[in-house]
């Protein structure tokens, strides 16, 4: 009697596909099958849909300090930096210097303990220069008003925001983005406040 595993026959070779072997269907399917895998792949490393407001996890949120920052922009801006740093509630989220000499600023983000997010921009002087850099179409209200020593005027924007736009004499900035005429204003006040 002969051993049945010798008489199996040796495995074929693969063989290229053919009309005869493949069908069109069948690659449709195969192609199919490796988009979908490809586009999984591509979810997984790049990510899709993510929360940029996603609020951050205690351990990794990073603090601005703006005096530091501000000591910094001092010694190549010609005009005395505001250092407006406001305290319980409000959180800092940038601060930078843009450019330096006369043409040169001086920008600090902090979000107000009510959850405004305001943007102060200094610059050199008041005027149109420095008023156009508020992010959006302000128009000149018409009221004026003296907040920490400056003369500012204050502004209407789109969706109800507001804004302050301040001279102190020795600079001009101006305090945009918010809809929180309060918080706008003390914003304002502490900045005119040191940079005087």
């Amino acid at each position: 009697m002969s051993d049945p595993s010798l008489d199996q026959a040796p495995p074929k070779k693969r063989e290229l596909p053919t009309k005869k072997n493949t069908s069109v269907k069948n690659m449709a399917w195969a192609m199919g099958l490796n988009l979908i895998l490809a586009a999984i792949i591509a979810v997984a490393v790049v990510g899709l849909g993510r929360d940029n407001e996603q609020k951050p996890s205690a351990g990794s949120v990073t603090t601005v300090n703006i005096a530091e920052s501000a000591g910094r922009a001092q010694e190549t801006l010609p005009f005395p930096v505001a250092k407006p740093e406001m305290g319980e509630g409000w959180r800092p989220i940038k601060a930078r210097q843009g450019g330096s000499g006369e043409s040169g600023t001086w920008t600090v983000q902090q979000r107000s303990a009510s959850g405004e997010l305001l943007t102060f921009v200094q610059g050199s002087e008041y005027g149109p220069a420095i008023t156009q850099l508020m992010g959006g179409e302000y128009r000149a209200s018409g009221e004026e008003q003296q907040i920490g020593g400056a003369d500012c005027e204050w502004f209407d924007g789109d969706d109800k925001r507001i804004a302050l736009g301040c001279d102190t004499g020795d600079s001009g900035f101006v305090v945009y983005g918010g809809t929180n005429r309060e918080d706008t204003a003390a914003f304002a006040e502490k900045a005119a406040r040191t940079a005087q």
